[in-house]
């Protein structure tokens, strides 16, 4: 009787491949990090970047919100603000708006009508409450944290400004905290995990909007895993232009930055 060789496939978790920052972010000046709920550092890549000031480009949506909300800009999840008529480049912003459709589409003439509302001065004060970067929103109404905005910005900032939200040292009231949570909920959350956040993209090169040309992209939040709750940010400038804009990508590659922060705690 002829005995054939038995091979056993067995699969190790700790062989699984970890892609490098190199490989996620290729050729993109970049910074990533990620915090628990006291300030500690999970995991990081290039930290000296994330200290550097950057607008907060369409992030800053997520104070925005809050600031809506808190204002009665905003009412309910239901409240929506109707279309102002003007044709724009991407259809989703053509339409009447939510706070949920808001952040998912990134429509900054929600933005624009939310500063307008509230005026200079309540903003300026929003922003120091909140402590969000250099705290300065004197700029143009319309567009103080795009490009050329007066408002700033670091990766380091943005999770510290993520953590006073979430842990209630803002002077929002719980109501206004729990719809800001609701509207900037985000559609790759799983079943085992629920992220929140907003992504960013602004020019490098002038009107890259419009044309091909280098971009700055954020992506930043709040991951809930089982019991813990980690706070992230991610930001990078191209070096060459990409296809497709900048903050989208940076939100892209959480998934597979979240995965390698995860692997890294489980060697």
């Amino acid at each position: 009787m002829k005995i054939l060789p038995i091979i056993l496939m067995i699969s190790f978790p700790y062989m699984t491949y970890a892609e490098t920052f190199e490989e996620i972010f290729g050729e993109r000046d970049a910074c990533y990090l990620m915090t628990d709920p006291q300030g500690k550092v999970i995991d990081s890549y290039n930290e000296r970047l994330c200290s550097v000031r950057r607008p907060p480009c369409s992030t800053f949506k997520i104070p925005l919100v809050a600031m809506a909300f808190d204002s009665g800009f905003f009412k309910t999840m239901s409240t929506s603000i109707p279309w102002d008529g003007k044709k724009r480049s991407r259809s989703s912003l053509n339409q009447d708006q939510t706070p949920k459709s808001f952040i998912d589409n990134s429509v900054i003439w929600i933005s624009q009508r939310i500063t307008k509302s509230l005026g200079a001065a309540e903003v300026q004060r929003y922003a120091q409450d909140f402590s969000y970067g250099n705290r300065d929103s004197s700029g143009d109404l319309s567009n103080f944290w795009l490009s050329a905005g007066s408002i700033r910005i670091s990766a380091k900032e943005q999770i510290d400004f993520l953590r006073r939200l979430w842990q209630g040292k803002t002077e929002l009231s719980q109501s206004s905290l729990d719809l800001t949570k609701k509207s900037i909920a985000a559609r790759l959350s799983r079943q085992d995990e629920m992220i929140y956040g907003k992504t960013g993209t602004c020019c490098i090169d002038r009107d890259c909007m419009r044309r091909p040309g280098r971009e700055f992209g954020w992506f930043v939040g709040v991951r809930e895993k089982k019991s813990k709750t980690q706070f992230f940010a991610i930001n990078f400038a191209e070096k060459r232009h990409f296809k497709g804009y900048a903050g989208p990508q940076a939100k892209a590659m959480a998934q597979r930055l979240f995965k390698k922060t995860d692997q890294k705690h489980q060697e």
